[in-house]
């Protein structure tokens, strides 16, 4: 049958997209290249071969057909970087189009074509990222089936993609595919009955690695399955391979499915190799770097001191052991490349200057400058608490120098006293030791790896999948600081969720200025939102100076912000026993005047209010057990008391007469403006809270006995209701109160 294909200069969409020639025409569907008029670049365009139209089967490949687009494009939100980029999925004149990224560079069969067997060092980086990917397409209940050479591009920067998902289909068996085989020298014979599983992807990818390693075709599985064909052993073909790779191949091409890995993952975990530890004399880039030494190991990355050709000592950082066994090694591979770039244009005189990025076998590496110094832990170690304006100077200057680092989109992510060196020659602080600084994008959420410091990170560095931003490495640089003037190492974050009480650095030294004090607090608070958003914002809380903190003190001395004992970031504030007395004889003067206010209303109301006192006392005493009662009085007690206060909370003013008179000033819990809703939420809760047998009408003594307790619960002890573990909170404060009084 004739099948219609589209000629280069077609418009598609009114003109959005330009047809520029056909790339490829198979069994299911053609291929185009394409221009995206408006935002004139390249794209691919795949649609469905019109010969599946009098296939019975036909509207049911079309309907897979769209829901795999669209599931590839929700794939495409979380972007994997070896997964091309779905852009559109339209309908055109009656057939259905998927738009996707036009990835610029070469096929792998291309480059063997060109080159011949590749080194095995260089086929396993792009194999591992493709089979990084599959492992995303998997989850997402979907198989490539066709991840051959051809299918598999390779950028410039060593990047490789997974093109074409034309034949993609759902984990679970169907017929219409039957028809079709992939490519029969990379496809596992199942496929030919229309298996979809993720072991059908294992064999292709360990096809398309046996042919990158020996540049010849291996023996399709239909001859060997038919005709008892056998596979040669990729190491027959290069005897240099290792043993290890020879058979990680043939497991994955073996004949039966059931004698394969069942999924990607245990795939990948077959072509792990031994790792690359570089030992004293090793040269690098043919000489110019020779390694002295190895200077640390952590949980992302290895440092070596090393001397470059004029003999001076440079440091050559690359990616550690544990990191070359993960099987996702070839991702974390590619992101340290990518991030070692943007590092390397992180101008600052208080970053460790990047001098050169390049790759050594199969791993990536920064050079740096070798810094002559003492590291900030050490220092304090050896000479004990550093002094305030000391330790305040180098950790404005690493924060000024992390602003530069979060400018370029980054995060460092491992900020700590053993990160900073103090120049030996000119005394001042650098920030060193990159080995896990991450790209981040403003409030977007991301999957993380969770390499961290635990006493200097933040809690959302404990959570694989969380937002970070600058308000990260803020968290970090204010713990160093706290470690700095206190030589103590504050709780780990994960510690204080869970109840573990930070202490807060005056109480350890009394020297520290309460600008300082603040400062650290406000940037170890437990939750990110609650922290300054920006590494500027933190830092001009430092800059503060004595004088200015004492007259704002002085001002907004009685704000409740200043007493409270704050158990959602677990730090404890300084307890005011000052400030307590004259907020207990504010909430009598706003009771007596709430008393005052209610008889008044009773006294002067009128007969109307007579009126409906009586029929709603008949109706209490004919409905309710009580009896005798003036109920007037604690219905107009409940709602003048309401409203007294609830008007009073969401006003502007944010205080009753009581505590204006006494200079107490109530926000809530956040410093923040509260609602009429949020105010009488409060007020309400507080009323059954004190009212357990729900009596809310009783005796006048009971009802001024609860009133007080109302009172007193909503000056004293205000975090009952604006807190997570109020509990805890009112421990803390009997606690402070006791070891101070």
């Amino acid at each position: 049958m004739h099948t219609m294909v589209w000629a280069s200069g077609h418009q598609l969409q009114g003109g959005k997209y330009i047809i520029e020639q056909v790339l490829g025409q198979g069994g299911f569907g053609i291929t185009y290249k394409a221009k995206h008029l408006v935002l004139n670049n390249f794209v691919v365009i795949k649609t469905p071969n019109e010969s599946l139209k009098h296939d019975p089967e036909y509207p049911n490949y079309i309907k897979r057909f769209i829901d795999e687009g669209q599931r590839l494009e929700q794939l495409s939100q979380n972007q994997h970087p070896n997964i091309v980029r779905i852009r559109d999925l339209f309908h055109e004149g009656g057939t259905y189009c998927l738009v996707m990224d036009f990835v610029r560079g070469d096929s792998l069969f291309t480059g063997v074509q060109q080159r011949g067997a590749l080194p095995p060092k260089e086929a396993l980086l792009y194999i591992t990222q493709i089979g990084s990917a599959l492992k995303i397409v998997h989850q997402a209940g979907l198989v490539h089936r066709d991840a051959h050479p051809g299918n598999i591009m390779i950028q410039q920067d060593g990047k490789a993609v997974l093109i074409d998902f034309g034949i993609a289909g759902e984990t679970m068996p169907t017929t219409v595919s039957s028809k079709f085989f992939g490519n029969p020298g990379f496809a596992p014979h199942e496929q030919m009955r229309g298996d979809r599983k993720p072991y059908v992807d294992v064999y292709c990818l360990a096809a398309s690695l046996y042919y990158a390693v020996t540049g010849k075709r291996p023996t399709e599985s239909f001859n060997r399955k038919a005709y008892n064909m056998p596979l040669v052993p990729p190491i027959e073909h290069v005897p240099t391979i290792s043993n290890q790779l020879n058979s990680a191949i043939l497991k994955g091409m073996e004949l039966e499915p059931e004698n394969r890995p069942k999924t990607m993952q245990e795939w990948l975990e077959l072509l792990v190799e031994e790792v690359t530890i570089w030992q004293k004399g090793r040269q690098l880039q043919n000489g110019k770097y020779t390694i002295e030494k190895e200077i640390a190991q952590g949980g992302f990355g290895i440092t070596y001191l090393a001397l470059d050709a004029n003999k001076q000592r440079v440091v050559i950082k690359s990616l550690n052991e544990t990191v070359q066994k993960r099987p996702d090694f070839a991702k974390l591979q590619q992101d340290f490349l990518n991030e070692a770039v943007k590092l390397a244009k992180c101008n600052h005189p208080h970053i460790v200057k990047v001098s050169e990025v390049f790759q050594e076998g199969i791993l990536w590496c920064m050079a740096m400058e070798y810094i002559e110094g003492e590291h900030l832990a050490d220092r304090v170690a050896n000479t004990g608490v550093l002094r305030e304006t000391e330790a305040v100077g180098y950790i404005q200057q690493i924060g000024e120098a992390l602003t530069v680092v979060h400018n370029n989109a980054l995060l460092h992510r491992d900020v700590k006293p053993a990160n900073i060196i103090i120049d030996a020659k000119k005394q001042k602080a650098i920030l060193i030791d990159f080995g896990i600084a991450r790209e981040f994008i403003p409030s977007q959420t991301k999957l993380h790896t969770p390499y961290l410091s635990h006493c200097f990170a933040p809690i959302e560095q404990y959570q694989t999948l969380a937002r970070r931003g600058a308000y990260t490495d803020v968290y970090a640089l204010a713990a160093t600081l706290y470690f700095l003037v206190t030589k103590k190492l504050p709780h780990p974050a994960v510690n204080r969720a869970s109840g573990a009480v930070l202490e807060e650095p005056k109480s350890i030294n009394s020297s520290l200025s309460n600008c300082v004090n603040k400062a650290i607090l406000k940037g170890m608070e437990l939750e990110p939102e609650n922290r300054p958003q920006t590494m500027q914002e933190w830092l001009q809380l430092l800059r503060e100076t004595p004088k200015q903190n004492s007259v704002q003190n002085k001002k907004y001395s009685a704000r409740l912000s200043n007493t409270r004992i704050n158990v959602n970031n677990g730090a404890i504030i300084s307890f005011d026993y000052q400030i307590y007395l004259r907020r207990v004889l504010a909430f009598l003067l706003d009771g007596i005047l709430c008393v005052f206010l209610a008889a008044s209303i009773i006294n002067e109301g009128g007969s109307s209010i007579y009126l409906f006192y009586d029929n709603l006392r008949k109706w209490i005493t004919s409905n309710i057990y009580y009896s005798d009662i003036p109920s007037l009085f604690y219905i107009i007690i409940f709602f003048v008391s309401w409203l007294y206060f609830t008007l009073f909370e969401s006003s502007s003013i944010q205080a009753t007469p009581g505590k204006f008179i006494f200079n107490i000033v109530i926000s809530d819990m956040k410093g923040k403006k509260v609602s009429f809703l949020q105010a009488s939420w409060r007020f309400l809760l507080t009323f059954v809270f004190f009212d357990p047998q729900y009596k809310l009408f009783d005796t006048l003594e009971y009802q001024l006995y609860r009133l007080g307790l109302y009172l007193l619960s909503y000056y004293l002890i205000p975090s009952l209701f604006n807190k997570k573990r109020p509990l805890q909170d009112i421990i803390s404060r009997t606690s402070v109160f006791i070891k101070k009084h």
